[in-house]
């Protein structure tokens, strides 16, 4: 049994039973540098979730304790506002999202955030 829990902001079971790694970020955060490159806090953000899904593979029977049935989680990342992106950032940012699906499981970003509690959770 793992020594540390992990922490995570929070995780959404599905109703089909697959779940989903949630990092919640400020809504004032941006998504993209002036140039289009992803920002300092975003590639933070999604080592975040890497983390947690790696930690998840690495101690999955005690995982499967406090999340039952948890294999490969899902990644998604609340952060920025989409209101703030133009036309050509908000491609990106779809671009990026497309580009992150499949087997790898890598975060999928959320821009819509307003703000709320934040709360934290152990497994």
């Amino acid at each position: 049994m793992p020594t540390d829990d992990f922490i995570t902001d929070f995780v959404i079971q599905r109703i089909n039973n697959e779940y989903i790694v949630v990092e919640l970020e400020s809504s004032t955060d941006r998504l993209f540098t002036q140039k289009g490159s992803l920002t300092s806090g975003l590639t933070e953000a999604t080592g975040q979730v890497r983390d947690f899904q790696s930690w998840i593979t690495d101690n999955l029977a005690y995982a499967q304790t406090k999340l039952p049935g948890i294999r490969h989680p899902e990644g998604l990342i609340v952060l920025g506002r989409r209101d703030e992106l133009d036309d050509s950032m908000s491609k990106r940012l779809d671009e990026e999202n497309l580009g992150r699906r499949g087997p790898s499981r890598l975060p999928h970003m959320m821009t819509s955030w307003r703000g709320g509690p934040r709360r934290q959770d152990t497994i």
